[in-house]
């Protein structure tokens, strides 16, 4: 076997972190499949009792709480910004869309 084909450490070591990222993206998608049919049950019972879509004060709440477990864990607030604020376009748009279902049904 020649130098070249054998991994290098780095070629070793990035080839295991990715593995490593693949894993957790995994398991990101299933926590997200887990939140967004929690969050459509949500849409459902606030179109049945005609609660608007979008709760800004929740969600407001809920970024605060969020950036301060960010900051105990290192994690930049930002990143938790742009990710729960997409987060809660996607369960608006969601709901929105159950609410409107909801009132065409009836």
């Amino acid at each position: 076997m020649n130098e070249r084909a054998r991994p290098t450490e780095f070629e070793a070591a990035l080839r295991q972190y990715r593995k490593d990222v693949d894993a957790i993206d995994l398991q990101l998608l299933s926590l997200l499949a887990r939140r967004f049919a929690i969050t459509r049950e949500i849409g459902e019972l606030k179109a049945a009792h005609r609660v608007p879509a979008a709760d800004p004060e929740r969600e407001q709440a809920q970024l605060e709480r969020l950036f301060a477990r960010s900051e105990l864990i290192g994690l930049a607030t930002e990143a938790t910004r742009v990710v729960f604020e997409a987060l809660f376009a996607l369960v608006r748009k969601n709901h929105a869309a159950v609410a409107a279902n909801a009132n065409g049904a009836r």
